[in-house]
């Protein structure tokens, strides 16, 4: 029997009720890999979003798009983690720059963006030691 899959790693990210949305890409092509239905993360967002963790300029400019929303950048920390606010809602996103992989996790209104920061940033934790 194999280790898990990406819907396994989906599962745990969405279990708790902390993430609403999930979707895995690739880091070299922006590729989708697994992720939740309806939720579409273009390859041009994906393509932004790498290029944010090392200069996120234009992300603070313009703003992270993901499935043609927008959020604020608010923080990008050790090259590995990005957090962005929609300020209208209170909805939000936690993205996490894996070896091979972006996670990219969104919270909806009323969820709280510390309990999604903490899930994503755990997952991610560990696909990184797994050097995924």
């Amino acid at each position: 029997m194999g280790g898990p899959s990406w819907k396994d790693y989906i599962d745990a990210l969405l279990e708790k009720g902390y993430v609403s949305k999930v979707a895995i890409h690739g880091l070299k092509d922006g590729k989708r890999w697994a992720g939740c239905f309806a939720f579409d993360v273009s390859q041009t967002e994906v393509a932004e979003l790498i290029k944010g963790f090392t200069d996120s300029s234009y992300l603070r400019q313009e703003g992270i798009s993901l499935n043609g929303v927008k959020y604020t950048l608010t923080r990008v920390s050790e090259g590995k983690i990005m957090v962005g606010r929609d300020g209208s809602t209170g909805a939000g996103c936690v993205v996490y720059k894996c070896n091979t992989c972006l996670l990219v996790c969104v919270h909806d209104e009323g969820i709280s963006p510390g309990g999604c920061y903490t899930v994503v940033e755990r997952i991610g934790d560990f696909l990184r030691n797994q050097s995924l």
